[in-house]
């Protein structure tokens, strides 16, 4: 009777669990399985939506082919390229900005490609590592032998080996933070494999930026653990560097890296350990500073400007707000506040492309991405701030970084939509004067699904112990997924004559 007894409350302990049992169990496979999900993912919708989008895709391309020719900031050299226009007449599609016909695009017409000649491409003093990459990928493709719209294509492919990266290093940190939580690590891969952000099918600089972030935040946790390897610490300065060098709105993420750094050299100081690690330490901060101070001298050099940026805001027509009016904004209004962050968490999850003049979105989807998140952030930041924690001391730190790096894109955004006068500009404008772009804190990507997921964890434990936090991923990952397809297939995305599968 004893037995019996024991075995029915065995039973009644992991019903609740199977799903997370037969997860860990199979746990290579299933991280397998995702990743090629993941992968197929990105590249039929990738290859699903066509040229050029509007997410300043062509500004990205002309600035790819600028740097696949060895291009070097100057103040005459940010028109676009003559091998760009090219590629604009014939492959452009109208059905982002409004209707279509097949007689819509006229290939080689010279008035089409002299309109462009003489526009400037906002893009071409940009932080130069991904256009580079990319360009290095272009010439690749060229060398395979690939012409026109398959060489677009292959551009926008490079995001697949980025995504598997990006998956890869979010799976092994997760994994290293907290080795006994299989719902984080596991939960994390989940969301970010289905992640419905429309910049991963694009070609755009802001697709890199969740990988570096999280490749030097990777190292640095390292470092923090275990010193001994030398060969990290330039790799974790060459990967601070990078971050900001893909964008210049990844200043955040600079911030907290580099804060990181100096809690890591309090570490060596308070542990007398300085002789020994100091010339380490030095190495990682000359990997991290050289590479900017470069590429800052340059832009001087020839632009008179450090960043580059200033050529940009000006194109734009933006002027810099006083101290004192950047105050008088109605981001300190309750409807501001509520538009701000309810805006840019749609976008952060689904991004911001358009279709026929309209939002690529359900507001069933946009609904449920502000919901969970104002939901079970909030529940993660209580999970990680709760003195009655399970983890150790050392760990909670990294997830206050996580914490951290999160506030500080949500301050910079609003700091930056404070900050302007946007004069006659389209987005942001005077009319709507909000920098709602989450694709510009892509680098927080992994940091908010790791609270995400926390705070799933720490609510589902609080209501009952028989609930799978798992299966309230999957809930989350199918309507999203869901919600893309259909949104994609009632519009006509996938039957665009114009895009890959219509090559």
């Amino acid at each position: 009777m004893l037995l019996n007894n024991s075995h029915s409350k065995y039973e009644t302990a992991n019903t609740g669990h199977y799903l997370q049992h037969f997860l860990e169990k199979n746990e290579k496979m299933v991280v397998i399985v995702l990743c090629m999900i993941a992968l197929a993912r990105i590249f039929f919708f990738s290859a699903a939506f066509p040229f050029f989008n509007n997410v300043d895709e062509q500004y990205h391309f002309d600035a790819v082919v600028k740097h696949a020719h060895g291009y070097l900031p100057h103040k005459e050299n940010d028109f676009f390229d003559l091998e760009t226009t090219d590629f604009l007449v014939h492959n452009s599609s109208p059905e982002y900005f409004g209707g279509f016909s097949l007689a819509s695009r006229l290939p080689d017409d010279p008035a089409d490609k002299g309109a462009w000649l003489i526009i400037k491409n906002r893009e071409a003093f940009s932080p130069p590592v991904y256009y580079m990459m990319a360009g290095g990928w272009y010439k690749l493709g060229e060398l395979i032998g690939f012409q026109g719209g398959y060489l677009l294509y292959w551009i926008r492919f490079m995001n697949i080996p980025v995504m598997f990266l990006l998956l890869c290093l979010a799976y092994y940190y997760c994994r290293y933070i907290e080795p006994p939580n299989f719902n984080l690590r596991i939960g994390v891969v989940v969301l970010l494999s289905f992640f419905p952000q429309d910049v991963f099918y694009s070609i755009n600089s802001d697709v890199l930026s969740p990988l570096s972030f999280i490749g030097g935040l990777f190292v640095i946790t390292i470092l923090f653990k275990e010193n001994e390897h030398f060969w990290l610490y330039p790799l974790a300065g060459l990967a601070i560097a990078s971050t900001f060098l893909i964008k210049l709105s990844n200043i955040p993420a600079l911030f907290v890296l580099s804060f990181m750094l100096l809690l890591l050299g309090k570490k060596y100081f308070s542990a007398h350990q300085v002789a020994k690690y100091a010339p380490r330490f030095l190495v990682m901060l000359a990997a991290a500073a050289i590479p900017i101070i470069v590429w800052g001298s340059l832009n001087y050099h020839n632009l008179g400007d450090l960043t580059g940026s200033s050529e940009k805001i000006k194109n734009l027509g933006w002027t810099a707000k006083s101290f004192g009016e950047m105050w008088d904004h109605p981001i300190f209004t309750p409807h501001g506040i509520i538009e701000f962050s309810s805006r840019l968490t749609e976008s952060f999850w689904r991004g911001e492309f358009i279709w026929h003049g309209k939002k690529l979105a359900t507001e069933t989807a946009d609904a449920m991405y502000v919901v969970t998140t104002l939901i079970f952030i909030i529940a993660g930041l209580i999970s990680i701030f709760s003195k009655n924690g399970s983890l150790s001391f050392n760990n909670k730190i990294f997830n206050y970084f996580h914490v951290l790096i999160l506030l500080a894109y949500i301050s910079f955004l609003a700091l930056l939509s404070m900050h302007y006068d946007f004069g006659k500009c389209f987005y942001p404008s005077n009319e709507y004067p909000y920098f709602t772009s989450g694709r510009l804190m892509l680098a927080s990507l992994v940091s908010f699904l790791i609270i995400y997921v926390k705070g799933i964890e720490y609510l589902s434990a609080k209501v009952s112990k028989h609930i799978d936090p798992m299966v309230i991923i999957i809930l989350v990952v199918f309507y999203s997924t869901y919600s893309e397809i259909m949104s994609v297939l009632a519009n006509g995305v996938f039957s665009s004559p114009y895009n890959f599968f219509h090559l």
